[in-house]
């Protein structure tokens, strides 16, 4: 029993940490997706204006 529970004291915080780096880098990803989706979307937006600015001429 006594090794048991030290096993347990010893796993938690590890098993913690693990999860607050996997949550950190599922925020990094998460951010960098939302900034090539917004960069992508600004080209876009981009290329409309300037084919309505040239139609328009």
């Amino acid at each position: 029993m006594f090794l048991n529970t030290n096993l347990r004291r010893d796993l938690d915080p590890f098993s913690l940490r693990r999860v607050r780096r996997c949550l950190m880098r599922g925020r990094i990803l998460v951010g960098f997706l939302i900034l090539t989706l917004w960069r992508l979307m600004a080209n876009l937006l981009e290329r409309l204006l300037i084919t309505a600015s040239i139609r328009n001429r």
